[in-house]
């Protein structure tokens, strides 16, 4: 299980132990069992999608290897869309194990408040970070941004998108809304709580340490997605 430090700015001890007994269902209930044995047969079925069509050539192979080549991709395609319906189905035991431990509303919203913050924190860090680079300034703690941005429309807006969203065949999750319906949860309160003490020790020195990581890691992307974009215009 991983929390990220962006995530612990907003997590209270009542959040927190909701999340991890979501996780600890997983657990109990053994889904990570399962999950090794998909893992195992998926990874056979792409290698070998990748050695057939890696040998698809103009003689005689080509009535061995692009028949196989397609019978694997037919394969892979049902065989994704079925363990993906098992993996939406196991959040749904894994929330109701947490709604044991903690209750229903308490991990609704938690789920809910995890699940809009990250939102924010996922659209806003790139354009923040982005932004401060193009215009020579040094980001430095990214994660003390996050108090910055958090306002009360902020929240409520992407409170109404994440609620919004639906999942489909291909989704590894329920949607936040069927996972509420799921539950008979019918009101969620959202409380912009930010911990006031530190969850782990030399919290501030981590959160430096990441920030350079991630504002790296930010920069590569975007060098990515423009050298992708320029040739594209080529094409």
């Amino acid at each position: 299980l991983l929390i990220g430090l962006a995530t612990l700015h907003f997590l209270n001890e009542e959040d927190l132990e909701a999340i991890i007994s979501h996780e600890y269902g997983h657990f109990s209930n053994k889904d990570t069992i399962f999950s090794y044995f998909t893992y195992r047969i998926n990874h056979f079925i792409e290698t070998q999608k990748k050695i057939n069509f890696e040998n698809i050539s103009l003689d005689w192979s080509i009535i061995v290897h692009l028949p196989t080549f397609i019978l694997f991709n037919i394969l892979s395609y049902f065989f994704s869309i079925v363990t993906l319906w098992h993996s939406r189905r196991v959040e749904y035991r894994a929330d109701e194990f947490a709604s044991n431990i903690v209750g229903k509303q308490s991990f609704s919203n938690a789920l809910v408040k995890f699940s809009v913050f990250s939102s924010i924190y996922e659209d806003s860090l790139p354009i923040y970070v982005t932004h401060l680079i193009e215009n020579k300034k040094d980001p430095g703690n990214i994660y003390t941004f996050l108090r910055k941005i958090y306002s009360k429309e902020c929240i409520a807006g992407y409170f109404k998108v994440n609620l919004s969203m639906k999942s489909n065949l291909l989704s590894t999750h329920p949607s936040i809304s069927e996972r509420l319906e799921s539950l008979n949860i019918k009101s969620i309160t959202i409380k912009k709580d930010f911990n006031k003490t530190q969850f782990i020790k030399n919290q501030r020195k981590y959160e430096k340490e990441a920030s350079k990581l991630m504002i790296n890691r930010i920069l590569i992307l975007k060098e990515i997605a423009n050298m992708m974009y320029e040739d594209k215009l080529k094409e």
